[in-house]
């Protein structure tokens, strides 16, 4: 599976949250399980890329690293 983009969006108090999307379809919002997440990592694992490559095929996934978890910030 290619990469999907990067990007981040800020917080009201200036943390910068990591998060991608890819597919096509209704949306769906993945929290990613804490306290570990690391969105980009995840999606190099073959059998999870599997997954999510199936899943997007309907849908257009919307995954985030939580506050202080994978690409996102760790302090404010």
């Amino acid at each position: 599976m290619e990469q999907p983009l990067i990007r981040y969006a800020r917080s009201p108090d200036g943390v910068s949250i990591a998060y991608h999307e890819f597919g096509e379809g209704p949306p769906l919002v993945f929290v990613a399980p804490c306290p570990f997440s690391h969105i980009q990592r995840e999606l190099e694992i073959p059998e999870v890329g599997r997954w999510w490559l199936e899943l997007a095929r309907t849908n257009r996934i919307i995954r985030y690293d939580g506050r202080g978890n994978g690409l996102s910030d760790r302090n404010a």
